[in-house]
This record gives C-alpha cells, structure tokens and sequence, in this order.
C-alpha cells in the first residue's frame, strides 16, 4: 500500500503522524520537574512539591497544601479581611496569581488589591521567575512593580 501525497502541501501522512508525534513528545517534557523536597534556607523550614505534567504544582507544608494551576489565567488565591479588635473591618484584601510556563522556568505575576473600609483601594504587583540550577535547587528571583529584585534559593534535600 502506497501513501499518497497531499498536492496541496507536499506532506505523507506518514509524515504528518510523525511530526505529531514529535511535537506531542516536545510539549510533555517542555516545562522542568519540580517535584522533590526542599529546605527554605531563610526561615529553615522543610516543604515539598508534586508536580502533575505542566498542568499544576503543589506545594506542601506542615499547614497545608497549595496548589498553583498553570495555564496562563488569573486565580484568586487568598482573600481575607484585616480586622481590629473591636471586630470592625479596617480592610479586605485579595491576592492573585498567574502561572506558565517559559522554556525551563516558572513565571508567577502576582497581584495583591486591598479595598480599605474608607472606600480607598492600592493594588500591588512582583513577577517571579523561578528555575532549577545546575545542583536541583530551586531558584526564584521576585522583582516588584519599583523594580527590586529578590533572589531566595531553595536547597534540595531529596
């Protein structure tokens, strides 16, 4: 049995299989693994992390877990009110978080609007980047919306 050929492209099918099945192969392994365990060399606290495929991260703490969805979109992920004593709302505040993926690293834009009981409002924004280094740490360099950067490394313990 022969293969035709498209006229109107030039391609086998056999050679459309093929360059799908390459392309298919270069998406499931076009973002890094994150998953292992880490030590926080800033606060000296152990976490962990499962990665699912390029699809979600959790991070795991002794207080929970998070989950980090990576597909491009804005999730909200916290939202909470600031309170005195007297149980009176002084503000609410909620966080944001974008995730995807570009090549070998992690970029997280993150967005934090609070809403003060006076009808005022300030919104604030950091990018991280983050990436495995040549020993399997985990490296996240955070610069806000002023321009700082922040460079915290994660030391690999498994």
């Amino acid at each position: 049995m022969r293969i035709k050929t498209s006229p109107i492209i030039g391609v086998t099918v056999k050679q459309l299989l093929f360059l799908s099945l390459l392309l298919f192969s270069f998406s499931a392994f076009s973002c890094p693994n994150f998953s292992g365990e880490y030590l926080d060399e800033m606060d000296g606290t152990y976490f962990a992390i499962e990665q699912k495929d390029c699809a979600t991260i959790d991070y795991i703490y002794d207080e929970g877990v998070v989950t980090a969805i990576i597909d491009g979109e804005d999730h909200l992920v916290n939202q909470y009110e600031i309170v005195v004593e007297e149980g009176k709302v002084l503000a609410t505040v909620e966080i944001y978080q974008t995730h995807s993926f570009n090549k070998k690293t992690l970029i997280t834009h993150g967005r934090s609007e609070t809403v003060y009981a006076s009808g005022e409002s300030e919104i604030h924004k950091e990018t991280s980047e983050t990436y495995l280094d040549k020993n399997n740490n985990m490296i996240s360099v955070t610069k806000d919306e002023n321009g700082d950067k922040e460079k915290t490394i994660f030391t690999r313990v498994n």
